[in-house]
């Protein structure tokens, strides 16, 4: 099939990448290659891609023959894999960027020992693939040259440095996070007296070290809540679960719903679950909590089938700022999005009006969505139940304010203060 350039979407700018460029067609991530890039990438995709690939570090990458563009003939264009929830670093939790870190400095290490390096290692071009970082920059790969002796130099200013500063100074992750991703000065400004230089064991001592709580700055009173939701033989105690289980199961079935968005999931206990029932092939679990998303990522990483299937991302989503030309939107978009126990804080604390909300959650849902209202608004959960909430404030009131986004096909009381509302999105 030929194209023209007005086809497809560009990702990257024209000639910034001495590579090629990178675009979109239907869904699909593809990378143009210059003809003087040719035979140097072939090379990659014979001898270097393949083990890169196979130990996961790489996302993988094929030569797409189905597809060419009239304005660059004879150029060779890559097939690339579409991580499906891509997660950027300033909504990386402190563990996240550690195991980032490594699995740059490994393959760093491998690539070394087959005469190539890293140019580029910094954090734009990796991301999560489930719970497991990801590199996607086929351009970064270049040959050693005769003088390596700034090789590192990258690596430790995109990752080292700012491991330094996280565990030495006041500067918390989160601040750290937020500079790296928009490309500040602040950590060059702070290392700059410290002269610091970093030789193979200290890096690795950097990697490796351990004290990581002071640097969790995000905080809700619901950073712990998925402390209760386990009991101590590790079983869920939600009483939700055996009515998702059932009818997620039989509805995914039918409908073919493959993936879901978790807005407000806070540590992912019910994300976890629905990959281990099989009721959803991938699962993003959105937060803005630190600690909750921290805590998520740190228990899932233990369950192989798990990792692979739940990414964590740890951003608010009524937070428009993005630093990419994909949005949150296209990143973290799923076929069915959830939002459980979470629209009474939005509504009632946040203020947030309720046709605000409906559209931002159904720009995060190709079709369907779960919402839970709770009649009792602001109930703290504990005794009996009490309604806390304005005369107001009650199931038809949210139905007609949602109504332009999102259309209540049917809904079942899960508990006095759960009402399930099972909506199809509208616009």
């Amino acid at each position: 099939m030929k194209l023209k350039t007005s086809d497809v979407r560009w990702l990257t700018k024209h000639h910034l990448d001495y590579i090629g460029s990178t675009f979109l067609y239907n869904d699909n991530i593809y990378r143009l290659i210059y003809k003087e890039k040719t035979d140097y990438i072939k090379l990659l995709l014979d001898e270097v891609l393949p083990k890169l690939i196979e130990r996961r570090w790489f996302v993988d990458v094929h030569v797409c023959n189905s597809i060419e563009l009239e304005e660059y003939e004879g150029c060779v264009i890559l097939e690339v894999e579409r991580v499906r929830y891509y997660t950027i670093v300033s909504e990386w939790t402190i563990n996240m960027f550690i195991d980032a870190a490594k699995m740059i400095y490994d393959m760093e290490v491998y690539l070394n020992a087959m005469g190539y390096h890293l140019a580029d290692p910094h954090a734009f071009n990796v991301t999560f693939c489930g719970s497991k970082p990801i590199y996607i920059d086929i351009g970064s790969i270049v040959p050693l040259s005769m003088d390596d002796s700034r090789k590192w130099e990258c690596y430790i200013n995109c990752w080292i440095k700012p491991l330094t500063l996280y565990h030495d100074t006041e500067i918390c992750f989160n601040t750290i996070r937020v500079n790296l991703a928009m490309q500040t000065r602040l950590i060059d400004d702070v290392m700059e007296d410290k002269k610091i230089h970093y030789d193979e064991e200290m890096i690795l001592n950097i990697l490796n070290r351990t004290e990581l709580e002071k640097g969790i700055t995000i905080h809700s009173e619901w950073g712990n809540y998925s402390d209760g939701q386990i009991d101590e033989e590790g079983n869920i105690t939600d009483i939700r679960i055996d009515f998702y289980k059932e009818f997620l199961s039989e509805f995914n079935k039918k409908n073919n719903i493959r993936s879901c968005t978790d807005i407000g999931g806070n540590a992912g206990i019910l994300d976890e679950f629905f990959i281990k029932k099989h009721i959803f092939d991938e699962v993003c679990c959105v937060d803005y909590s630190e600690k909750a998303i921290n805590n998520g990522y740190i228990r899932v990483k233990e369950n192989e089938y798990v990792r692979d299937r739940v990414t964590f991302c740890n951003r608010s989503i009524w937070e428009p700022f993005d630093m990419l030309r994909i949005s949150s939107v296209e990143r973290l978009k799923s076929d069915l999005v959830i939002a459980l126990a979470l629209t009474h804080h939005l509504l009632l604390t946040q203020r947030l009006e309720r046709r605000t909300i409906a559209e931002l959650l159904s720009q995060y849902t190709n079709k369907y969505c779960i919402i839970e209202f709770m009649p009792l608004g602001l109930w703290s959960g504990v005794g009996e139940p009490v309604n806390v909430a304005p005369s107001w404030y009650n199931l038809d009131w949210f139905a007609d304010g949602i109504k332009d986004y999102l259309r209540i096909n049917w809904i079942k009381e899960l508990h006095p203060n759960r009402i399930c509302c099972f909506c199809e999105k509208i616009k």
